[in-house]
């Protein structure tokens, strides 16, 4: 008798290529110029680094490979990136953060490749350098952050309300203080709320010049206080588009003692 034994090993033959593929992908990524990238094994130790990696480190690659990346950073930051390593290896997904050092901002990436029967032995790692738009970013938070101040602080009311819809949205602190609502209490009401019904129709032709892109002032305004009283104000608004959206921005100056 002959037995022939026949195996399917289509599976493996396909993870074999995907490796294969995945570990081309690394190699290729490795040349990329301006960021750090490494081939690490599961101990991370270099298999392969790329030259921005050898300049960041002022190492060769000879003198790299086979080196741990740990060995090559300051303790607090190993041991930050040892958790990351070690969550990319235990769950066999991307890990990713961002973090500063030395003033430089890097968006790092630990991403594991795994062999024929998905146990992880490799993993690539790679920081880009994105100092130059954090630094955008924090410029533009300091910059949000002094105009917040003006408008916050600012003696007359600023009212922000929506153009399509005519609800109220935004108003700063002077602005509750003249009609005697909170910021919440404004953010429910509408337009019609805040003024008298006989000139209503007035306010809304105001309303209307300014949408259509006209910076325009009215004076002597009649407004309608939460206790329902009347307050007067000079009012000058212009159309501003905030989130994609438009809005009227009015500027009110209260009158009533004139």
């Amino acid at each position: 008798r002959m037995v022939t034994l026949v195996r399917d090993i289509t599976w493996r033959k396909r993870m074999e290529d995907e490796l294969r593929q995945s570990e081309a992908v690394a190699r290729t990524l490795l040349h990329i110029p301006s960021t750090v990238m490494m081939l690490l094994d599961v101990q991370a130790r270099f298999i392969e680094v790329n030259e921005t990696m050898t300049k960041r480190f002022c190492r060769t690659r000879e003198e790299m490979i086979g080196m741990c990346l740990w060995d090559i950073l300051p303790p607090h930051v190993a041991e930050l990136r040892k958790g990351y390593f070690a969550q990319a290896v235990s769950t066999a997904e991307m890990v990713r953060w961002e973090d500063e050092r030395q003033g430089i901002w890097n968006d790092n990436s630990f991403i594991p490749i795994a062999d024929e029967c998905g146990r992880i032995v490799q993993v690539i790692g790679f920081a880009i350098d994105i100092t130059s738009g954090k630094r955008a970013e924090i410029l533009l938070m300091e910059s949000e952050k002094r105009y917040r101040q003006i408008f916050e602080t600012c003696a007359a009311g600023i009212l922000v309300a929506d153009i399509e819809s005519r609800r109220l949205t935004y108003a700063n602190p002077a602005m509750c203080a003249l009609l005697g609502y909170t910021l919440r209490g404004l953010q429910r009401k509408g337009l019609s709320d805040i003024h008298p019904k006989e000139s209503f129709e007035d306010i809304i032709k105001h309303f209307e010049e300014i949408a259509r892109g006209n910076t325009a002032t009215a004076h002597a305004i009649p407004c309608q206080h939460k206790d329902g009283s009347l307050i007067y104000a000079d009012i000058t608004g212009t159309k501003m588009i905030i989130d994609g959206r438009a809005y009227n921005v009015g500027f009110f100056t209260d009158r009533t003692e004139r």
